[in-house]
């Protein structure tokens, strides 16, 4: 009788916290505890609560349905970590983030009073092994792929690895159980075992306890994209294009024969065409690649003016290479000075331009010492923009020039004063062709003086620009606009002297306002009415209006920019385009007022 109550004793005491009385002790964890894999209660199990020196605080054990109740004395928060006992199981400590369970006190995760929820489950004895190797559909093995696993039946992520340079991933460790398998390369992305989608689509592998589960996976064939290009206007096939995917790495396939098949993963992209320079580039979006299938795609691209010569030395007919090709619009307004690298001519001297907005050009060629600046003329160098070779090619199409052949360079030097009081004016800059700013290479010292070199011995119109706007704009010989300029006539490898005198500016002012509002932003420009060629330029200043100086005795016509908002323009009176505009008569020395344009 005695041993039957003693027995009946120590059970009850399983039932309460190793340390206190329930009344005088706070509820840390409730549940039941299960078997991983089945999901069965598993009565008798205990559960053991430790501090964070690894001190055995307190303990309950489940009764028959697996129910267990676990207090702590009142006043301890934690944290606190959990540890789960049964017969014919192995030690399993609770673990809610970094794994699917802990297997010691470290790996667990603390828990605290006040949510006592937990899910307690009990592993079966053993380490499991997972291993394989990760190729592409080819078999080509993938090295710094990511691999992670799922614990299915704690349904909790698992560690993550890297493959080798084989290709190679290797777990150890692992309970035996259910996992699923995700893989993740740079540029094949994620996938599940086996060739899934997603982690319910995935399969389930078993890892047995003191077992090795080897698992190899291929990742998913690349589709194909089945690339061609045909001209927007005609609809006829684009042979010469190359393609570039961002984010797929740095290949970038080219084609001459019109057509480019080449493999991506499984996606949707954004090509980016670039066709000959006798087409424009284009971004072709929302191109879906599937896997192991074929995407015939059909690109329009955009035809341009494209232009093709050869520049060579005038004397020895050798080619003559960095010599950079400008194309000007014969409707532009000035010179822009854009040199692109593309429009330099290569080691045997060819060079290509294009793709351009298709117009008629004129070229002005600007080569290295010591040949000289051009106008490319019919027979030979200009320095006279009107009498330059006019180049009206067919959009989509090469058009090829004779060679440009280029002369030895000269130099004009001189000095530029104040017509009235003889003093020399500083900041006047000096260029061979209508400059769309007063901002250039060759400009005045204090004294007036300036040197420009490199120009082909031809006779040059010479414009003189005053930075500060004080002095009229003018054109070599005292001329407001380029068409009644004096040429300077300069000499192959030698310096010619040219002085030039200059007269305070005129000036152009007035209000602008942009949809009503006269505190937008406006740039302002002023053009020769006869020649075309910028003659000055300003902006509004805050709702006190526009003024643009420097201006000499001409007729001018204003253009009217909206700068901070949608681009628009408009001529001078309500005029959509610059024949259209209403000239301005200007005097140098006195200002125009009360020139009113809106935009909108």
């Amino acid at each position: 009788m005695r041993r039957r109550l003693a027995a009946l004793v120590a059970a009850c005491a399983l039932l309460v916290p190793f340390t206190g009385t329930a009344s005088a002790d706070s509820l840390l964890s409730e549940g039941i505890v299960t078997a991983r894999f089945t999901g069965q209660p598993v009565p008798g199990a205990c559960v053991t609560a430790f501090d964070a020196n690894q001190v055995q605080v307190a303990q309950a054990c489940a009764d028959e349905s697996g129910r267990y109740s676990l207090s702590v004395p009142t006043g301890s928060w934690g944290p606190f970590k959990l540890r789960t006992t049964g017969e014919g199981y192995a030690d399993t400590w609770y673990a809610r983030h970094s794994a699917a369970d802990a297997r010691d006190f470290a790996s667990a995760d603390p828990v605290y009073t006040g949510n006592p929820r937990h899910e307690l489950g009990l592993r079966p004895p053993g380490i499991g092994v997972l291993r394989g190797t990760l190729t592409t559909s080819a078999g080509a093995p993938i090295a710094n792929a990511t691999v992670a696993i799922v614990d299915v039946d704690g349904n909790r992520w698992g560690p993550s690895t890297g493959t080798a340079g084989d290709g190679t991933y290797r777990f150890t460790g692992l309970w035996p159980g259910h996992y699923k398998i995700q893989f993740r390369t740079p540029y094949d992305g994620e996938q599940w075992y086996h060739r899934q989608e997603s982690i319910a689509d995935a399969e389930a592998v078993v890892v047995a306890g003191d077992v090795e589960t080897s698992v190899d996976e291929q990742t998913f064939p690349p589709g194909t994209v089945d690339l061609t290009v045909v001209d927007e206007v005609s609809g006829a096939p684009v042979r010469s294009f190359c393609v570039f995917t961002p984010g797929v790495g740095a290949d970038r396939p080219c084609t001459t024969d019109g057509r480019i098949a080449y493999q991506l993963k499984r996606g949707t992209y954004t090509l980016h065409i670039a066709p000959d320079k006798t087409h424009f580039g284009v971004d072709h979006g929302g191109v879906v690649v599937r896997s192991g299938e074929t995407t015939p795609v059909v690109a329009q691209a955009k035809p341009g003016v494209a232009i093709r010569t050869t520049v060579r030395d005038a004397r020895t007919g050798a080619p003559v290479a960095g010599t950079c090709v400008e194309p000007i619009d014969v409707g532009a307004h000035g010179v822009s000075g854009e040199r692109a690298a593309e429009w330099c001519s290569d080691a045997s001297g060819v060079v290509a331009l294009g793709p351009l907005t298709p117009a008629a050009y004129r070229l002005l060629a600007r080569p290295a010492a010591p040949h000289g600046l051009q106008w490319v003329g019919w027979l030979g160098g200009t320095g006279d923009q009107r009498l330059a070779r006019r180049v009206d090619a067919t959009p989509g199409r090469w058009t090829d020039l004779p060679p440009i052949r280029l002369d030895r360079a000269g130099t004009v030097t001189g000095v530029v004063t104040d017509r009235v009081t003889g003093a020399g004016v500083a900041e006047v800059c000096v260029f061979p062709f209508a400059a769309p700013g007063a901002y250039g290479e060759t400009c005045t010292d204090q004294a007036g003086a300036y040197r420009l070199t490199g120009l082909g011995p031809y006779r040059w119109p010479l414009e003189f620009a005053h930075r500060p706007g004080e002095y009229a704009w003018q054109w070599s010989g005292g001329a407001a606009d380029r068409f009644a300029a004096t040429p300077v006539r300069v000499r192959a490898e030698r310096e010619v002297a040219h002085d030039e005198s200059l007269v305070v500016g005129g000036s152009v002012s007035g209000t602008t306002a942009v949809d009503g509002d006269e505190y937008a932003w406006v740039h302002v420009m002023a053009v020769n009415a006869r020649t075309g060629d910028v003659a000055g330029a300003g902006d509004t200043n805050y709702g006190n209006g526009y003024v643009v100086r420097g201006l000499g005795t001409q007729e001018v016509k204003l253009r009217f920019r909206a700068v901070e908002r949608e681009p628009r323009e408009v001529w001078y009176r309500d005029a959509a385009s610059f024949g259209a505009a209403t000239p301005v008569a200007v005097t140098a020395g006195a200002d125009v007022p009360g020139v009113e344009q809106h935009i909108g």
